[in-house]
């Protein structure tokens, strides 16, 4: 069963941080009824028309997957998988407290260092794909994403 019929406050809070942030993404849902974050996101002059914010059947214990999809990123290190979703961080490292727009800010921070040209290319499997991700950068970035990397840095 899907996780947000059974707990319809977290997907009310899913809803707000979204609402509140003003993101101008759509919630809808995927043939396999899991329900996914559609929209556009742009760093360093690039545009992606599709990016989707996908949850999982098992959400928050099973980490929200990331696809960039149009244009998709080419694979040009293990960050990038062949189905156009992202890795933003190890699956040791997900917090089931972690939201839909706390993956937003991480695909956020994705593309800025993806073309900045300060990824990392050390590398991390994939998440198993479900029938239908962070090390903290410590460069001491200015701007937005370094103001992001604070506020929503996990407890630990």
């Amino acid at each position: 069963m899907q996780w947000y019929l059974d707990n319809k406050g977290r997907l009310r809070i899913e809803v707000g941080k979204f609402e509140r942030n003003g993101v101008n993404y759509h919630l809808c849902k995927d043939d396999l009824g899991n329900l996914l974050w559609n929209g556009t996101l742009s760093s360093h002059g690039h545009y992606h028309n599709n990016v989707s914010i996908v949850y999982p059947e098992h959400f928050p214990f099973e980490q929200i997957r990331i696809y960039i999809l149009g244009p998709q990123l080419p694979m040009i290190n293990n960050h990038i998988h062949g189905d156009g979703s992202i890795c933003v961080m190890r699956p040791e490292e997900w917090n089931p407290n972690w939201t839909g727009y706390t993956m937003y800010l991480k695909a956020m921070e994705f593309l800025d260092d993806y073309y900045s040209g300060s990824m990392s290319s050390t590398y991390i499997p994939p998440l198993p794909v479900s029938p239908i991700l962070s090390n903290r950068n410590d460069r001491g970035q200015s701007g937005i994403i370094g103001f992001i990397k604070e506020v929503f840095r996990p407890p630990w």
